[in-house]
This record gives structure tokens, sequence and C-alpha cells, in this order.
């Protein structure tokens, strides 16, 4: 039986009301989702629900198993564009799929050629050209391929950074540094956020680095890029402030207020990690992502993940708790951490294990397309809608 570990964000890094500093470009805007001012979200203690599951809140729509054809073992990363999912796995290789959950190619080529990779560290789509943008830390380069084929096309250099994560916006590239151990003598690189337009220089930064920076979690490599159709959000480590990532810039677009939030002396005095992600201290804002003006994230409390669903539009929160669904329903028979949102739903990736327990445990909650699903097949990508 093959053994599978999946995409899980595991705790990015939060921390309440550091000073953003940076800079704007000139052509910044404040264009901010129909929002005319940040978001504030206050959650308290007593919001944190430790019975009730998220049924009610939202119900499974549709199902894709990710056919065999070609094997994934460890997800890092999902984005679904259109009627395509792109996947990178950590074995590495970037697959894509088509709706119907086949394979169409697989960017796989390792190895020391001009023409392959070292390693894959992350990856982001040029929609508007035709191109999957790959970050090669091995080589630290972007490799650009064919979003249609997955063929090789051509890489640029990217040896004036040594960034963890990157994403690409209409204007250019965003570039995540939590680090700067890699050029510990250049201040003007101790930031969190670098832009560059080209890909090939940098063009403003944003969020100058402090204790966070030197301070190993070692508890998961969180993303800091949260997709959302044609809008990114970016949440820097231990913050609670979520910004739009447009123009060049970044633009406030939500605060969010966490019970007991984690204060940074425990960061300066660099806390023991297991110890934190079972205190009582409120961390890791994560998963970020809207459909239907209602706002999804995550964050660490008491040793567990807790889930949040808020109505931006009604300025309420619609739940609050662990992600675990409990008892499964007909409406909600499966569920998984939130990796993305793609038009009107959210969507997660389910393993087969889940699957097959639900087989033994709850068949006739099952669609049929999954009652026969082999307990060592690919994982299925799973769409949510929102009840309101």
């Amino acid at each position: 039986m093959r053994v599978h570990t999946y995409y899980i964000l595991i705790i990015p890094f939060i921390l309440c009301l550091l000073s953003c500093g940076g800079k704007k470009t000139d052509q910044q805007e404040e264009t901010k989702l129909d929002l005319t001012a940040p978001v504030s979200i206050e959650i308290k203690a007593a919001d944190i629900n430790k019975e009730k599951g998220v049924q009610g809140v939202i119900s499974c729509v549709s199902y894709i198993p990710l056919s065999d054809e070609v094997l994934l073992s460890n997800i890092n990363r999902v984005l679904v564009s259109g009627d395509y999912i792109y996947i990178l796995d950590r074995s590495p290789k970037i697959v894509c799929f088509n709706k119907k959950g086949k394979a169409i190619y697989s960017i796989d080529q390792k190895g020391t050629g001009p023409k392959e990779f070292a390693n894959l560290r992350d990856f982001t789509l040029d929609k508007e050209n035709g191109l999957l943008v790959a970050y090669d830390n091995g080589k630290r380069r972007l490799s650009y391929y064919d979003i249609k084929t997955g063929a090789y096309l051509y890489d640029k250099p990217i040896t004036f950074l040594a960034p963890k994560n990157i994403c690409l916006t209409p204007e250019g590239f965003y570039f995540h540094t939590p680090e700067h151990y890699n050029y510990a003598n250049e201040k003007e690189k101790h930031f969190f956020l670098f832009y560059s337009k080209s890909g090939e220089k940098i063009d403003s930064s944003f969020l100058p680095h402090d204790a966070i920076a030197d301070y190993a979690f070692g508890l998961g490599d969180p993303h800091p890029f949260f997709y959302n159709d044609d809008n990114i959000l970016y949440n820097k480590p231990f913050d609670n402030r979520v910004y739009l990532l447009e123009n060049g810039g970044i633009t406030p677009f939500a605060n969010i207020s966490l019970p007991n939030f984690l204060p940074m002396e425990k960061i300066e005095d660099k806390m023991d990690p297991v110890t934190l992600s079972h205190s009582d201290y409120s961390f890791g804002i994560s998963d970020l992502y809207i459909i239907d003006n209602v706002l999804h994230f995550s964050f660490s409390k008491e040793g567990y993940i807790q889930t949040v669903f808020f109505d931006l539009e009604q300025g309420r929160l619609l739940y609050c708790g662990t992600r675990v669904s409990g008892v499964p329903t007909k409406e909600l028979p499966l569920y998984s951490i939130i990796s993305g949102a793609s038009g009107q739903y959210f969507f997660s990736i389910v393993s087969p294990e889940q699957i097959f327990e639900r087989q033994e445990s709850h068949p006739e909650l099952l669609p049929e397309q999954l009652k026969n699903l082999a307990e060592d097949a690919n994982p299925v990508l799973v769409f949510y809608k929102i009840n309101k």
C-alpha cells in the first residue's frame, strides 16, 4: 500500500500590530476587493466552538478523483485555474490535471541539464501569456513552461534574491523572503516581501524584517500567498494583517484580532515551537480564501487548528472551531483542509485513506464515483459551497 502525506498548510505565523514599513510604488491604487477600507475581524475565546463541526456552514457540491496516471505522494501546492488543476508534488514535480481528473502533463525533468531543474520550490501561473513559471531554488532561477503542454521554454536567473515563495500578478512578481541568512550583511534585502516587475531585479520592498526573521519555528513550511481567482492575498509570518497584492504594491485588506494573541516577546525569546503549538496562544493565520463574500481562514490555538468562516458583507462570524466536521452528513460526507478557492467554491484535497474510512463507516453518504476508490489511489479534489 502506498503511503501518502498530503498538502497541509501547517501553521503560518502571526503577530498582532507589527510595524508594516516598506514602500509603495507611484502606480499603487486603493482597490480592495469591493471594500472601501480594511475589514476588522475580532475572534473571542467564547466564539470558538469545541463541540459543533462545520455542518450547515458548507456543503459538498462536486468531486474530482485525480487519476493514477501520475502518482502523487506529498502535495505541496494546488492551484485551480479555468478547466485545469495544477499540483506541486514535493518529489518534486508539477502535474496538470483537467476537471475530469485526467493527467494532462507532468513537469518532472530533474537533473543537471540546461532544461532540467534541481529542485522545484514553488510555481505560479501567467494566464495572460500562457505560461507556468516554476521557481527552481536549487539553480536559483525562474523556469518558464507552456501552460497547455508543460513544454520547457526558457529560464531567467534569480541570483539577486533567495526567496522561499513566489507569486505573479498582472503587474509582476512578488517574492517572499522570511529569512536573511543568505545575505546577512545586505540590509537592503532584510524585508519579508519584494516586488519585481520583470523578475530580474528588485523594484520595491515591503515589511522590514524583525525578530521573526531569526526565529526558526521548525513546524511546517507554510505558503504566504493565497490565490482567489484574479486576486492574491498575502500574510507574513506571525502577523494579524492581511494584504492584497496589486499594482506593484500592497493594500491593507483585513486586520484579524485573535484571543490571547501571541506576544512578540515570545518570538524574541525564541519560545520552543512544540510548547508554542500546544499553548493557549493564538497564532498562525493561513488559508485565506474568499467565495460569495465569505472569508475563510485558519489559526492555531491549544494544539488545534481552528477554522473560521466570516461574512464580509454582513460583518458577522459564521463559524469558528476545529476543522473536524464531526458526524458526516449527506451534505458534508467529507471535509478536509480548505486548499483554495475557484469561482464560487472552496476546495480541498481529501486523502483516499479518509474516503476509504467513509466507505466502511458511512457508505450510504458517498457519491457513486467514490464508493469503489482504492485506499492507495490518488487523492480527490472536493468542492464546497457556502450556506448563508
